[in-house]
């Protein structure tokens, strides 16, 4: 690692530096009090997730339940476009109805 690097950056390592800029500064991430919110009134918590391209972590009592939504693409808290919100439906129908599931949390939380 070169000594510039080091002297003008506030991360540990490469890594963090990557994940900051790349995941966190330049793509989309949802409305994190909307999806709080509406994890709250499900009795579970979420979180930035720290999984490549993942939005948000789900947890249930602590313990990791799932990371859902991908950071490449918006959801419904973002853009809140009904007939793009009918179709995400239409599209996971076989996933999104198993409870507990990283499809059926994605649909609850993020659609």
């Amino acid at each position: 690692m070169n000594r510039l690097y080091e002297d003008n950056c506030r991360y540990e390592n490469v890594e963090q530096h990557f994940y900051f800029y790349r995941v966190k500064k330049k793509m989309p991430q949802t409305n994190l009090k909307k999806a709080r919110e509406r994890a709250k009134k499900m009795g579970v918590t979420v979180e930035p997730s720290k999984v490549k391209h993942k939005k948000l972590a789900v947890y249930k009592d602590g313990e990791k339940v799932a990371d859902i939504g991908d950071l490449r693409y918006s959801d419904y808290l973002q853009h809140g476009d009904e007939e793009r919100r009918r179709r995400y439906k239409i599209r996971h129908e076989s996933n999104r109805h198993r409870r507990g599931s990283a499809g059926w949390f994605a649909d609850k939380l993020l659609w």
